[in-house]
């Protein structure tokens, strides 16, 4: 404690900075002053960073900070045999966020989308992509619907529904020539409980985050995000109660478009008249009181992450319907950004028709291969359990019938599910917060 208060008012001799085998011990006084307790605090830049930081905030006279700071960067350098690091400042809303933290799931086979992610984030949120933390996705390619790991995070009757729509050749997403919508059916592929899985690793890592109090989560298909974040999500921050649970800072939604100044990699820069007058501190969010549709960039809060993985996996359909569904209905304080600006962008899997998760097909072909659209419409729903067979269900149902299920149920075979009557929702749009 002496020693890093020394530090900020000059009385540490600067040799103690100078390129040596003490750069652990300066690596600990430099984390005992970094303010953010939810980044990577071990990393020799983000301890610079906050030297930085430090020196800024607080007015120290003569020279000795300025040239300790400089020998530790030089020693840092040396160190870790680094040169030219970004000397970026710490997003000016950073304070305002509290203690978060940053994911992104990504496949290892998929290098690709991380480097556009990076190159995206670098060009116009820096400093999240310093904090950012890459999760390991599971791959759909090397996974089996029979494999007990699967039974941990998807229920057995989803599973039996995804064999047996791979068995015959069903899609989850029909579309146009045009790559429009035509139908969508949410049984579960192999890359689906892929994605369920990896989601329910990065809400583990916000879970059990050692100082976050709440987790940024993004897919690695952004493709398009607002410039200075940091503004928009302080703003959103100040604008949510304190029993919030989490906020949807992009989806999918048929009216669904990027916010006005949002970039990507095609765009340097956008017009100045285009965002003159957007100020994204201001930003308003409203609750929500329906299920969403995509995971690829929202917020939420650890203890709503913990109660997501006690209680609600195994899931019975699409993470992102599971996971929305779960909380608008059961735990409430569920926020979105509105449709029309949507802070963070990702096209959907028929429109950027590149998907490890969802299995498509064009509407055209599909008529072809099963002969009539309606035969093929038939084949998405049973109506008994005779039209499983036994190697997907590892279970003889005989003559049982759907129809059969007590009258206080019903089953929503798009869905995969079997709820009570009473907690079939019509959607009801959103709350404005205010």
């Amino acid at each position: 404690m002496y020693v890093a208060t020394a530090l900020l008012f000059g009385q540490v001799p600067s040799r103690l900075f100078l390129p040596s085998a003490r750069h652990r011990l300066e690596a600990n006084i430099l984390r005992r002053l970094h303010p953010c307790r939810g980044c990577r605090r071990d990393s020799l830049p983000g301890m610079w960073r906050a030297l930085e930081r430090r020196r800024a905030s607080v007015r120290v006279r003569g020279s000795i900070f300025i040239r300790a700071s400089a020998a530790f960067r030089e020693a840092g350098e040396e160190v870790a045999g680094l040169r030219g690091w970004a000397l970026e400042p710490a997003a000016p809303g950073d304070s305002e966020l509290g203690n978060w933290c940053a994911l992104v799931i990504n496949l290892a086979r998929r290098p690709d989308r991380m480097r556009r992610l990076e190159e995206l984030l670098r060009a116009t949120n820096p400093w999240l992509w310093e904090r950012m933390e890459r999760v390991d996705a599971i791959d759909g390619k090397e996974l089996s619907l029979e494999s007990e790991s699967a039974e941990t995070v998807v229920e057995t009757m989803a599973l039996a529904r995804a064999r047996r729509a791979k068995r015959l050749g069903l899609y989850t997403i029909v579309h146009d020539s045009e790559n429009a919508l035509v139908s969508f059916d949410d049984h579960l592929t192999e890359g689906a409980v892929a994605c369920a899985m990896s989601h329910h690793k990065a809400l583990e890592r916000v879970a059990t985050h050692p100082t976050a109090d709440w987790g940024l989560i993004l897919e690695d298909d952004v493709s398009m995000v607002v410039p200075d974040a940091d503004k928009a999500i302080a703003g959103i921050l100040r604008q949510l109660p304190s029993d919030w649970s989490a906020v949807f800072l992009g989806y999918h939604n048929q009216d669904g478009k990027p916010h006005p100044s949002c970039l990507n990699l095609t765009m340097a820069t956008v017009p100045a008249a285009q965002i003159s007058h957007v100020d994204l501190s201001k930003e308003r969010v409203f609750e929500i009181h329906d299920h969403s549709w995509g995971l690829y960039a929202w917020m939420v809060k650890k203890e709503v992450a913990q109660a997501l993985i006690s209680d609600l996996f195994p899931i019975r359909s699409q993470v992102d319907f599971a996971i929305s569904s779960w909380l608008v209905n059961r735990y409430g304080g569920v926020y979105s950004v509105h449709p029309d600006k949507l802070l963070f962008y990702s096209p959907t899997s028929e429109e950027g028709q590149d998907s490890d998760i969802q299995t498509m097909k064009v509407q055209e072909a599909v008529i072809e291969q099963y002969g009539s659209w309606q035969n093929y419409s038939e084949l998405q729903k049973p109506s008994t359990y005779e039209d499983w067979e036994a190697e997907d269900l590892y279970s003889d149902f005989g003559e049982y019938s759907f129809e059969d299920e007590p009258e206080a149920e019903e089953w929503e075979p798009s869905l995969g599910i079997q709820v009570g009557r009473e907690d079939v929702l019509e959607s009801r749009g959103g709350l404005d917060a205010s």
